[in-house]
Order: C-alpha cells, then structure tokens, then sequence
C-alpha cells in the first residue's frame, strides 16, 4: 500500500512544542526594535560598540533574541544580515535578583568575555550601576518582568535609568496588560495600563528631569495566551491550537481556533470590550474562510463585508486563497500541514498586530522610549 496520507493516526501523538514563543511572540518584540535599533546604531560615535542592559533575565537570556533581528524582513538571500551583530557588542550585561539564572546564563556565555550576568535586585534601582557602568544604548526587559515591581519602586527604577541613560538610548519597557483575558493565575504585583503607564511617565519625566520620546506602545499577545491546563482544564487553550498550526506534520482541527462570542465582554471598560470583540470578529473570518477554501474554491472577495474589512484581514485571505491553489501540484508530503496551516499562524499573527492599539489588552504590554537630549 502506497498510500499514506493518514499514517498520523496510528502514530503516537507528537508533542507540540511551545513555536510561539519563537515565531510570535520573540519576532513580534523583534519586528518593534528593528527600525529603533537600527537608529540607535546610526547614532553611536564611530568605533564604539552597543552596550546593552538586560533587565530581568529569567530561565532564558535575550542575547540570541537581539542578535538575531533580520536586517531585511523580506530578503531571501543565502546569509541572513542581522541590526545587530556580535562584534558590534562591546557589552551585554544582565541583571536578575534569581542567583541560578545569572549562574545558568554566565555558564551559557562563558566563553564570551563581551557577555555577562549579575546578581541585581532592582526593586531598588539600577543600585551600583549608575557609578559602575556607563551608560547603555539599549534597556531591555522583557515577558513582563518589570510588572514584578510596585509601583514605586517602578517609579524609581525607571528615574535612575532615565538618569543613567544617554540622549538617544532605547528603553524597551515590557508589563503585563491590565486588561488580559487569562485563563491562569498571575505571580506578578501590578498589571498595566497604556494609559497608567503613560501617567507613570509623565512623573518620571518631572522628577528626574529627562525627557522620554515615546516611540511605539504594543499590546503582544492577545488571544494566545498562557492558559494553566491543570487549574482551567476545559479553558479556551488558544495556545496549543496555533501552536499546532507551527507544528511541522501536525494538522489542526480548525475549529479549535475560534474565538467565542464572549471572549472579553466580562471586562468592565467598553472600549476594551469591543476592541475584543472587533478582533475576535475578524480572526473567526479568517479562520472560518481557511476551513471553507480547503474543502472548495471560493475568491476571497466574495466573503460577506469584504469591502468594509481592514487591509491585514484582506491581506490574510488573500494569501490563504493564494498558498491553497498554488500547492495543488504537490504529490508528496503533507501541503496542508506544513505549508498552509502555517501561513494561517502568521496570517492570524499579522491580524493581531495590525489590530492591537496598545490599551493593555495582550499578556503583555510593550512600550518603547527614547532618551532625548
């Protein structure tokens, strides 16, 4: 027998890894710095090097994260140019209170004398860096580590950095958003706003005397986010679902990926609750058209409302349309698994950030500053 286009169901289920973290959520924070960065780097004196501060380094540092922003998003040449190059480094330095992730990091770079962890409790400040370090070029924290301080000490960690800092450096400030429809429970002390964290600026910017450029505000990750299994097993898991989109071999049971008609509309604020709803609108028809086309031809211009959808959703359909008929030739391998449920995750993810308008909806809440003379 030479067929075996349903061979899957006698394997094992495979394990689906967690590619949103790599391919959402990691190239969402990526797409934001890239024009930033590449300015920053414009401004430095020639001969010197990009000094970086990580803020929060966790169980994974941000090194390979920074160093990896493709020059070009849309190159497709053999060698990919990265913003910011190794050699162009002449420090990385992060700071953790957690003593076994600077160790754990130290031991993962301990051959680059140009990388380096320490132990730092920033609830206090940036504490022995203002006189120990010259200023950076880029403040980094990121997965919302920074929503693990009060208010206060948020306050006052943002001063000494602003004061630290020099004109032009890069703040990439990274919360948990206020208004977040979670499915878990939250370890952080305060989730955040746009609008308070706009008002937290403001009074960094009097009391400390430096101005703050505000340059880019990001709601990321807004429908996928990190639902707890064992405390909500029968939550809306939006996550494995698009993880599986990104799985190489693995098909999708589309359906999975719905959004329900109540999804945010228990939130107080109204604003947030049709943003929502305006989003959860928009992904179901781009979901519902993917299942529709794969079974029969349909042009995209002929869903309902076409005229009144916003360009990323047409942009969307149009390339789920386009990936369907021109990967009908394929005789062998699984086109639907490995070419069009993929272009499906990133249609959705192309959606969600075209869509967010940076109110504190998504798990986290990003914020870009630049220090300015």
């Amino acid at each position: 027998m030479d067929d075996f286009t349903h061979v899957e169901s006698f394997l094992p289920v495979k394990e689906v890894k967690d590619n949103l973290r790599r391919y959402w959520e990691n190239e969402l924070i990526q797409f934001t710095l890239r024009p930033y960065l590449k300015k920053c780097l414009a401004n430095l004196p020639k001969g010197q090097g990009l000094r970086i501060l990580e803020i929060g380094v966790g169980p994974r540092d941000a090194y390979r994260l920074l160093t990896q922003i493709p020059a070009q998003a849309s190159s497709l040449d053999l060698d990919v140019e990265y913003v910011v190059q190794p050699g162009q480094i002449s420090l990385y330095l992060g700071i953790d209170p957690e003593y076994d992730w600077v160790e754990r990091a130290n031991e993962i770079h301990r051959y680059d004398k140009r990388v380096r962890f320490i132990r730092a409790d920033f609830e206090r400040g940036i504490g022995i860096l203002k006189q120990a370090e010259a200023p950076f070029d880029l403040y980094f924290s990121k997965f919302g580590s920074l929503s693990q301080l009060h208010e206060d000490a948020l306050k006052r960690f943002l001063i000494d950095t602003c004061e630290h800092a020099r004109p032009h450096s890069l703040l990439f400030l990274d919360f948990k958003g206020e208004y977040a429809v979670r499915n878990h429970s939250l370890e952080y002390t305060k989730c955040w706003s746009a609008r308070a964290i706009q008002s937290l600026l403001e009074e960094v910017k009097a009391e400390s005397g430096v101005g703050l450029k505000t340059l880019k505000i990001l709601d990321r990750t807004l429908l996928v986010g990190y639902p707890d299994e064992a405390e909500q097993p029968k939550a809306l898991n939006m996550r494995k679902a698009v993880n599986r989109l990104l799985q190489k071999d693995v098909r999708t049971d589309l359906k999975s990926l719905l959004v329900p008609p109540h999804f945010g509309q228990a939130l107080a604020k109204q604003s947030v609750r049709e943003f929502f709803h305006y989003l959860g609108t928009c992904w179901n028809i781009l979901v519902q058209y993917a299942e529709h086309r794969l079974q029969c031809e349909t042009p995209p211009q002929h869903v309902a409302s076409w005229e009144q959808m916003p360009p990323s959703l047409q942009f969307g359909l149009l390339t789920l349309d386009r990936i369907i008929r021109d990967t009908q030739w394929m005789a062998y391998g699984d086109r639907r698994a490995n070419l069009i449920e993929p272009h499906l995750a990133y249609a959705l993810r192309s959606l969600e950030y075209e869509l967010q308008v940076g109110l504190g909806c998504g798990e986290d809440l990003c914020v870009v500053l630049e220090v300015q003379a």
